[in-house]
C-alpha cells in the first residue's frame, strides 16, 4: 500500500466505457507503484480512486461517471493532464464509517456543523497524518475524497457541499450518523406520492415518491449508499387502506358490474337510511362516507380520506403482490407493514360493542386479527416474501399473544416479528369514551409484567420487536421515564438499557438517541396529527366530555405530534433541519438537546446507545440468551431487574425506574464485571435515581 505524497502531475492514456463504469488508465512516474497495492486509493481531480490494475508507471481505476465530479468525463481525452493531489491510501476504521487514510483509534469526530455553503466536518488529527497532512491536500474518507480546508497539529476539517434542499431530498448527507450509531438496518415511514392527510400513511401511488422528498433517483442514490455502508433499508409497506385520491379509488367510484375496481374497496348499501353498521373511526367519528352518486358508503377505519382496501377480492391481492414484487426489483431489504392485522375484515360487518357514552361502537377487537388474515399472509409469503431475503414486520393492533405466534412463527411462513401494543396501551384512560387520551403514568409492575410476558411466551418459538417510540408514540423518556432537565439523561439510558438486553430486536426512532422530548405544545394551533385535532373536536366541542385545558393537558402527553417535530440536528435556527419554516414547530429545546451537541458529549445518550448496540453485536448471549425475571422483582414497584443466561455466562440488568434512592442486593458474584452504566462509579446496593447497571459473570 502506497504511504508517501502523491504530488506529480500524470496523464490519462486510455479511457473505456464499461457496462457501468467508465476505465481511466493513468500514467504516473513518481508515484512508487512497486509498493502500492491494488485496492489502495488515490485522489485525483477530488475524486477518490481506487488503484484496480497497475503497471511500472500507470495504473488503471474504475469510476461511476456520476462521481466524477471535477474534471468532466465528457470533456476529457486520451493526453489530458490530470492533477494526481495529495493523497493517502486506505487503512482503518472508527466510529462506524470506514475511512480511508492512515487512522488509529483515537481518530474521531470532533463536532460537525452547517455555515452557509457546506457541512463541515472536524476531525482529530491521527498521529501518523500529522506530518504529512497540509491544507488544501485531500483525504478520502467513506470513499470520497474531501480537500482539507483548514488543518494544524490537533484536528483537521473538511467541507461537504450539500445537495441542495438537502433537507428535503432522500439522497441527503444524514445517513451517515446512522452508520455511526452502529444500527444496521434504516426503516423508512412512507416516502410514497400521498394526499398528505395523515402523515403520509395515506398513499396515492404505490410506485412513486412524494415530490417533497425528491425523485426516484434520490431514492435509488440513497439505497446505493446505504448498502456501500452495510446499511439494510426496509420500506414502510401500507395496505389496509390507501389514499382517497388514489387512481384504484377514483376507479371505484363509477358503481356497476363491469367495473373491476368497484371491488378493490369495501362499498356497502345503506341500513335504515344510515351507514351500515355502528363502527366508529380510530381518528373519531363513524368509519363510514357516504357517497351520493352512488348511494352508497365506503368504509375507512381511519380518516375520510384513507378509504380500506378489499383483501377479499383476488384482484386487490395481485396488485398488492405486483407493486411489492416491483420494489424487491429496485433492490430494497423488507418491509414494515402497516396495521397489517386489520387486512381482514370480520364476515357480515357485525355491529362492534358501544360505550355508554360512546358515539359509535369500538371496532377494534372486531377488526384485528381477522378470519382470513393469516390465509392472506400465507398468499403473499408464496408470492413475494419467500423470494427474497428480506426483513418483515408486521404492526399488528389488538394482536394476542396467540396470534403473533402466528404472525412471526419461527418457520417463516408469515413474517419475521410483529409490534404488539400492549405496552403502549398500560396509560389510556380508564374512560372507553376517551380512548387514549390522558396523562397518567403507568405503574412498573404493569409495565414490566407486559414486556415479560412478550419475553417468555414467544421464546423459541416467534421473534419480538423491542421499541419503546415511534411516530405513533409520545417519546419514552416523556412518557416512562423523567424529561426533567435533572434527570432526563439519566432515565433516557436507563431506559434504553432495560430494553436493548431483552430478547428481540430493537428499534430506534429519530431521536431517542438524543432523549428527545415530548413538544410540549401549549396550542390547538401548534398540531397537525388528524388523529389528535379530530379527537379534540369531538370530546371538547361535540360531546363536551373534557374542557380545553383538560384536553390540551392529555394532548401534549400522548399526541402524536410528540414524535413527529423536526430532527433537531444542531442550535441553528429551526434545529439545523431547515433554512425554511418546518411543517410543524421545532421542539424549542432543540438548543440544549441535538445532534451536534450529542456528538460533543462522550457521555451524551447517544454514545449510550452507540455502546448498546456494540454489546448486542459482540455479544451472542444478548440475543441468544434465556430470559428470567429475578426472583422476588415480580412486584417491585421501584426496580426492574431481569436476568439473561446462555450456557455458563448471565447478564444481570438493574433499573431503578424511580427519581428516589433505593437499595436492593442482587448477590453479584465477585468475577462479576459492568458492561455498562449510566453513573460514572458504582455505589454496590445502592441505587441513585434512575440508575441502570449491567452486569456480566
Amino acid at each position: 500500500m502506497f504511504t508517501g505524497i502523491i504530488e506529480d502531475v500524470g496523464n490519462v492514456q486510455k479511457i473505456e466505457q464499461k457496462k457501468e463504469t467508465i476505465c481511466l488508465k493513468i500514467a504516473t512516474k513518481k508515484i512508487d507503484l512497486e509498493t502500492s497495492r491494488i485496492g489502495a486509493s488515490v485522489s485525483v481531480d477530488g475524486v477518490c480512486l481506487t488503484i484496480a490494475a497497475k503497471g511500472k508507471d500507470n495504473f488503471a481505476a474504475d469510476v461511476m461517471p456520476e462521481t466524477f465530479r471535477v474534471t468532466s468525463l465528457a470533456k476529457l481525452r486520451p493526453g489530458d493532464a490530470v492533477n494526481l493531489e495529495r493523497a493517502v491510501p486506505v487503512s482503518g476504521r472508527f466510529d462506524g464509517h470506514f475511512v480511508l487514510g492512515h487512522v488509529d483509534q483515537t481518530t474521531n469526530i470532533l463536532r460537525r456543523y452547517q455555515d452557509q455553503t457546506a457541512l463541515i466536518m472536524v476531525f482529530k488529527m491521527p498521529f501518523r497524518l500529522q506530518k504529512q497532512i497540509v491544507t488544501k491536500g485531500s483525504i478520502a474518507i467513506d470513499g470520497i475524497s474531501l480537500t482539507i480546508i483548514y488543518a494544524d497539529k490537533r484536528e483537521f476539517k473538511v467541507g461537504l457541499i450539500p445537495h441542495s434542499q438537502q433537507e428535503a431530498t432522500l439522497a441527503g448527507k444524514r445517513i451517515g450518523d446512522v452508520v455511526n450509531l452502529e444500527t444496521d438496518v434504516i426503516w423508512l415511514n412512507p416516502i410514497y406520492k400521498t394526499s398528505n392527510v395523515d402523515g403520509g400513511y395515506d398513499i396515492s401511488d404505490y410506485k412513486a415518491i412524494n415530490p417533497t422528498f425528491g425523485k426516484m433517483a434520490d431514492f435509488e442514490e440513497l439505497l446505493t449508499k446505504a448498502h456501500k455502508l452495510g446499511l439494510k433499508v426496509m420500506m414502510d409497506l401500507v395496505v389496509n387502506h390507501s389514499s382517497f385520491e388514489h387512481e384504484w379509488f377514483k376507479k371505484s367510484l363509477v358503481k356497476g358490474k363491469n367495473n373491476p375496481y368497484r371491488d378493490y374497496y369495501i362499498w356497502r348499501d345503506p341500513v335504515d337510511d344510515h351507514e351500515p353498521n355502528n363502527w366508529g373511526s380510530f381518528f373519531s367519528g363513524p368509519a363510514w362516507t357516504y357517497d351520493k352518486e352512488s348511494n352508497q358508503y365506503y368504509l375507512h377505519l381511519f380518516a375520510k380520506e384513507q378509504p380500506d382496501l378489499n383483501w377479499d377480492n383476488p384482484d386487490l391481492r395481485h396488485s398488492i403482490f405486483e407493486m411489492m414484487n416491483w420494489w424487491a426489483s429496485k433492490g430494497i431489504d423488507g418491509f414494515r407493514m402497516d396495521v397489517i392485522s386489520l387486512i381482514s375484515k370480520p364476515d357480515g360487518l357485525p355491529d362492534a360493542p358501544k360505550g355508554k357514552t360512546a358515539l359509535y361502537g369500538n371496532a377494534g377487537d372486531l377488526v384485528a386479527n381477522g378470519p382470513h388474515v393469516h390465509e392472506y399472509l400465507h398468499e403473499m409469503s408464496q408470492q413475494v416474501l419467500s423470494k427474497y431475503d428480506w426483513i418483515t414486520v408486521g404492526e399488528t393492533a389488538g394482536v394476542t399473544v396467540e396470534e403473533a405466534l402466528k404472525y412471526a412463527n419461527l418457520d417463516g411462513s408469515e413474517l419475521n416479528m410483529v409490534f404488539q401494543f400492549e405496552h403502549m396501551g398500560l396509560d389510556g384512560n380508564r374512560d372507553s369514551a376517551l380512548g387514549k387520551w390522558d396523562d397518567r403514568h403507568v405503574s412498573l409492575p404493569k409495565l414490566r409484567e407486559s414486556l415479560v410476558k412478550w419475553q417468555r411466551a414467544l421464546n423459541k418459538k416467534a421473534w419480538n420487536s423491542l421499541y419503546w417510540n415511534n411516530h405513533d408514540q409520545p417519546r419514552v423518556v416523556s412518557r416512562f421515564g423523567n424529561d426533567d432537565p435533572k434527570y432526563r439523561v439519566l432515565s433516557a439510558k436507563m431506559l434504553a438499557a432495560v430494553l436493548h438486553f431483552m430478547q428481540g430486536t430493537p428499534y430506534i426512532y429519530q431521536g431517542e438517541e438524543l432523549g428527545m422530548t415530548n413538544a410540549g405544545f401549549e396550542n390547538l394551533k401548534d398540531y397537525r396529527d388528524v388523529e389528535s385535532l379530530n379527537a379534540y373536536h369531538e370530546l371538547v366541542n361535540r360531546m363536551k366530555i373534557l374542557d380545553d385545558k383538560t384536553m390540551l393537558r392529555y394532548l401534549r402527553a400522548r399526541s402524536r405530534d410528540n414524535a413527529r417535530t423536526p430532527m433537531q440536528w444542531n442550535a441553528s435556527l429551526n434545529a439545523g433541519f431547515s433554512e425554511h419554516t418546518p411543517w410543524i414547530r421545532v421542539n424549542s429545546n432543540y438548543k440544549e438537546i441535538n445532534v451536534e451537541a450529542a456528538l460533543d458529549d462522550p457521555s451524551s445518550v447517544f454514545y449510550f446507545y452507540q455502546h448498546l448496540i456494540e454489546l448486542r453485536h459482540k455479544l451472542p448471549i444478548i440475543t441468544q440468551g434465556e430470559f428470567e425475571l429475578v426472583s422476588g422483582n415480580e412486584k417491585d414497584k421501584s426496580v426492574f431487574s431481569y436476568t439473561r443466561k446462555l450456557e455458563k455466562q448471565t447478564i444481570l440488568v438493574i433499573a431503578n425506574f424511580t427519581a428516589n434512592k433505593v437499595e436492593r442486593n442482587y448477590d453479584i458474584p465477585y468475577s462479576g464485571k459492568v458492561l455498562i452504566k449510566n453513573y460514572d462509579d458504582d455505589c454496590g446496593e445502592k441505587l441513585r435515581p434512575y440508575e441502570v447497571k449491567v452486569y456480566m459473570y
